[in-house]
């Protein structure tokens, strides 16, 4: 193993920790963009990244990257580590693996199983990641040996990543009640509940922006780690690489600000951290061989191409939560061939491998040519591998890659993880609504074996909630099944059930609710789009009645009469 003194080892190790630190990056900007009724799952996914992506590549990802290469193509040795004692550059490169993995963790949110995903995640980090990276990385590798540039793995990473995503996204299709798509018929009464949801409970869209700024911190580390060991040499390539990421990182940020002012009617936050990564993505490839000078337009150019990809994805209903596609595929293959455009030696740095002239400074078409032969073959080798697995996990293994329309529906947080970050009490409500609808429509699969054992396998506690909103804005209360529409033969009742959901309204207008175990409840919204609008008439003192203007009483709606009722109201 090649030797490190102790400045380079302490650099290195001070990177990685920084590009470890990304996965929470990408879990908050992920749980930004996603309902809040799967944020916990939207953490867990890209946690579990990190974790396979480690023990994968530790098994046979770091010899399948930088083992003895057997034709240019893959290496056949140093598996498990053996015979190889520089663990630095493992973790160096199991971070760039975990990287690679999480990319498309956000593409498919909302909607993947977390077993069969931890498969792909371990294809992604352990066989597909290693074998690129040891095309464009390795000294023997062919795509090296040609003369590909790439520091720190605008396509060996990105365009990788976002490859993969797109293989997944094809497959899996859009989201429930995204741009239209339909829920299976036995839901359909919450066909348009669940197209509100999308919109109204979007996300925690602050997340996102936060999530961005954390991946900025990342990003310097894991661009100026790219540029070989640190010694006295090269000691100002680390600042150079640094300084050209941070800059272009700025300016893909304000130009999708400045857009956004100029063309939309409102400055978008989602969009704003998805012009500061497209920035950074735009020199990932290059920021050892530009000029911050050039480094300005070459981000401009790429975070607006990103935006233009972003709408021609919604057009044709490719469902990314996250924008994947337009940041990681489309900026990273045009950051890939920013060197054979913008290449050129910087005087005043040593550069142990050199730098390509771009055609700008008069070099040839060879590189553009080099560039374009790297993107297509990682770019397809990623996506195809990715498309194999999951035809293999569906119809060989017969495993469902997605989850289930009801889990969809109700959330992955309530239904897989059986938490409810953030209070989402209507959740039960349209359980309830659901099993009611299907029930008298004779649906009796094993979904709803699925979700009565949820309610029932609920340890709940009790609260007591005060009202805040005033009298007239009070919501319905979850109202229990009646015991004449309990479920005989299919396990234990919802109704009249300890674990089951409850509410019980008193003379001095508190709530009492019997909530899953750990929920704290917070105030409702006066517009609830998974509950009603009502006022109180009057509470005797063992009172339980609440109604609305018409005097109706009120219960679970069944379709969505009261929710314009509500809108209309407010």
């Amino acid at each position: 193993a090649p030797e490190r003194d102790a400045a380079d080892a302490a650099f290195t190790f001070a990177c990685i920790v920084l590009i470890l630190f990304m996965q929470l990056g990408f879990a908050v900007l992920e749980s930004g963009c996603v309902r809040t009724t799967n944020m916990a799952n939207a953490f867990l996914k890209n946690t579990v990244d990190l974790a396979v992506s480690v023990l994968g590549f530790y098994a046979v990802g770091y010899g399948f990257a930088r083992g003895d290469s057997l034709g240019g193509i893959i290496g056949k040795n140093h598996f498990l580590l053996m015979q190889h004692t520089d663990k630095l550059d493992f973790l160096h490169l199991a971070a760039f693996a975990s990287t690679g993995a999480t990319i498309v963790s956000g593409s498919c949110s909302e909607r993947v199983n977390l077993l069969p995903y931890m498969g792909l995640a371990i294809v992604v980090s352990t066989v597909i990641f290693p074998i690129c990276c040891h095309w464009a990385w390795h000294p023997d590798g062919f795509l090296k040996q040609a003369g590909f540039v790439d520091l720190a793995g605008a396509t060996v990473v990105h365009v990788l990543g976002g490859s993969s995503a797109f293989a997944a996204v094809l497959f899996i299709g859009p989201r429930l009640g995204w741009h239209g798509k339909l829920v299976p018929p036995q839901y359909a009464c919450v066909q348009h509940t669940l197209q509100l949801s999308h919109k109204a409970f979007g996300g925690e869209n602050i997340n996102s922006l936060v999530g961005a700024v954390i991946l900025l911190f990342g990003w310097l580390a894991f661009n100026a780690s790219s540029t070989a060991k640190i010694h006295i040499d090269n000691a100002q390539a680390v600042g150079h690489v640094a300084f050209i990421t941070l800059v272009a990182g700025s300016t893909g940020l304000i130009t999708v600000v400045l857009h956004n002012a100029a063309f939309e009617r409102y400055i978008s936050v989602l969009q704003a951290g998805s012009g500061l990564l497209a920035g950074l993505v735009s020199v990932t490839a290059s920021a050892h061989v530009i000029e911050a000078y050039e480094a300005i337009p070459i981000a401009i150019c790429t975070s607006l191409c990103a935006l233009k990809a972003a709408t021609i994805c919604r057009s044709y209903r490719i469902d990314d939560p996250i924008g994947v596609l337009p940041v990681h595929l489309v900026g990273g293959a045009l950051a890939s061939l920013v060197p054979a455009l913008f290449g050129h030696e910087i005087c005043h740095i040593n550069f142990p491998d050199g730098a390509h002239l771009g055609l700008l400074y008069k070099g040839t078409g060879e590189a553009l040519s080099i560039q374009l032969v790297g993107i297509f073959t990682i770019g397809l080798f990623s996506g195809s591998v990715t498309y194999v697995y999951l035809l293999f996990v569906t119809f060989i293994c017969k495993v469902r890659f997605r989850v289930s329309p009801i889990n969809e529906i109700l959330g992955i947080d309530v239904m897989t993880h059986g938490i409810d970050s953030y209070n989402r009490v209507k959740v039960l409500d349209e359980l309830q609504e659901i099993l009611r609808t299907m029930r008298s429509q004779g649906e009796f699969g094993s979904h709803i074996r699925q979700t009565t054992s949820l309610a029932e396998n609920f340890h709940t506690n009790t609260v007591t909630v005060r009202q805040t909103m005033p009298s007239r804005h009070r919501v319905a209360p979850l109202n229990p099944i009646p015991k004449k529409d309990a479920f005989s033969g299919i396990g234990p009742p919802l109704v009249n059930n300890p674990k089951s959901a409850a509410v019980s309204v008193g003379p001095t207008s508190n709530l009492e609710i019997a909530l899953p175990f750990g929920t704290k409840p917070a105030p409702r919204s006066p517009v609830d789009l998974f509950g009603s609008i009502v006022e109180s008439k009057q509470h005797s003192p063992g009172g339980e009645s609440f109604n609305n203007r018409s005097g109706r009483n009120v219960g679970m709606p069944s379709n969505m009469s009261v929710i314009e009722e509500a809108n209309r109201e407010t």
